[in-house]
């Protein structure tokens, strides 16, 4: 039997077989978790490598990966958190803009316009900061929601393309609805993940209930990625052609609009109803009309109790959380009347709730304006807040141009109405948090991308 020289031993597989096995159970004893998401992302990102290529199997693994930011982060030294899922989709879209260059990207897309503005508007509200760290973090999550976009703008260049990315983004839910189950499954006062905060829920007679939050950061956070996910699943169930298509997406509807129960987040189930209504309206069918019956019959059987003593209290005046809000939305207007331009910035919003704007000491009163408008213009002011808007107006200006035009077989293309329901449910759950979690507006910004780029050739049609 010949032996093999240093030279051959080096090009062999088996030494890095034999290190890639020490390594993942060095890993699967000193941090399984961590290690289970490591070689799961390392298989699923193979996997998709083999069957689209590089960049698009990079891409979709990125829209996966969109929920697990915490979970998969890692701090050095205590302080400094690093989110692996970000530097990936740095890589993306620098890859990606370099096949087209970044003044053709900056030619084509006027929200990309808008989201470089928004990004300069933010990084000289810094020099105000008094919590500087505060103002960067969320400069930090601004930028990365310009490179998604910016990476999706050029990515996506056809229906198929919008269509199997936004299925990635669909897909995404299965991870986080199933440990948001289990979190509610276990028992009050089980130790929880140290990603997110915990948050009780009580029934009509005081037994208390974790708030599931799963793997973002906040129940509600968490909530409203759900919202969105259950109106873009929802809405590609009905209008998906192939049978296994339709049976996936209605499941992970399903699925969603359960879980999202478990957050017991009121404005969660406006969402999901606002998203249900939504889309009977835009594909005015029968059939749906029959579904939201289903959808409602569903939350009257599985809700859990606290959620509907929640809704009992809302509606009937006795929540504290109302009277918090319209608190946080008086407070948000003050500040808008003394910076009425440019704001406080990013990094001087909760100082400044926290003191000369501060109306009430009661602890449901957040530090934010509890809405997403109003959150914007007390960072941005009234410029930064004509920037978002400005940032919607592309949106319907383009799903309009979409609604009109005819796909390959004649009839209207399902793809807007499944991105306006997605919007319509973002939009109704946003009025009562200041939806800033990157996560949710990743979705968000994905579907203005989405309705961008299927855009253009209608454009370029009307052009020549």
């Amino acid at each position: 039997m010949s032996r093999l020289s240093p030279r051959d031993l080096l090009w062999s597989p088996w030494p890095y077989l034999c290190l890639a096995a020490a390594a993942v159970a060095a890993g699967a004893f000193l941090a399984p978790l961590a290690t289970v998401a490591l070689v799961g992302g390392a298989v699923a990102a193979a996997v998709l490598i083999w069957r689209f290529g590089p960049l698009h199997g990079l891409w979709y693994l990125v829209l996966l990966t969109i929920p697990l930011k915490e979970p998969l982060s890692f701090d050095i030294h205590g302080t400094v958190s690093v989110y692996p899922t970000d530097l990936l989709l740095l890589a993306v879209f620098a890859w990606s803009v370099s096949s087209v260059g970044l003044r053709d990207l900056w030619g084509r897309s006027r929200s990309f316009k808008i989201g470089v503005a928004i990004v300069a508007l933010s990084t000289v509200g810094l020099y105000t900061a008094t919590k500087l760290f505060w103002g960067v973090t969320s400069l930090y999550r601004l930028v990365m929601l310009l490179a998604l976009f910016g990476a999706a703008r050029v990515i996506i260049t056809d229906r198929a393309e919008a269509l199997r990315s936004l299925s990635a983004a669909v897909l995404s839910l299965v991870v986080p609805v199933v440990v948001g189950f289990y979190q509610a499954g276990q028992p009050f006062g089980s130790p929880l993940p140290d990603w997110g905060l915990v948050y009780t829920a009580y029934d009509a007679g005081g037994n208390p209930s974790h708030r599931a939050f799963s793997t973002l950061n906040h129940p509600l956070n968490f909530s409203h990625y759900l919202t969105i996910g259950f109106a873009l699943s929802l809405s590609l169930a009905a209008t998906a052609r192939l049978a296994w298509r339709r049976v996936v997406f209605l499941g992970i509807a399903v699925a969603s609009m359960a879980c999202n129960l478990f957050t017991y987040s009121a404005g969660g189930l406006v969402g999901m109803l606002g998203a249900v209504a939504a889309l009977i309206t835009l594909r005015r069918s029968g059939k749906l009309l029959a579904l939201v019956l289903a959808v409602l019959l569903v939350i009257a059987l599985v809700a859990p109790p606290a959620l509907w003593n929640k809704v009992e209290r809302l509606m009937t005046g006795r929540a504290l959380t109302t009277a918090a809000r319209l608190v946080t939305y008086q407070q948000a207007f003050m500040v808008i009347s003394d910076h009425p331009l440019f704001g406080l910035g990013w990094g001087s919003i909760r100082t400044s709730l926290e003191g000369e704007y501060r109306l009430s000491r009661a602890d449901p009163v957040a530090f934010t304006a509890e809405n997403y408008f109003l959150q914007r213009a007390v960072a941005l002011g009234l410029v930064g807040l004509a920037l978002y808007l400005g940032l919607w107006v592309v949106f319907v200006s383009n799903v309009r141009a979409l609604g009109r035009a005819r796909t390959a077989n004649g009839g209207p293309d399902p793809l807007p109405t499944a991105m306006v329901v997605a919007a319509v449910a973002f939009l109704l759950q946003a009025q009562v948090i200041p939806a800033t979690n990157v996560s949710t507006n990743s979705v968000l910004w994905l579907i203005f991308a989405a309705a961008e780029a299927l855009r253009d050739p209608i454009r370029r049609g009307s052009a020549a």
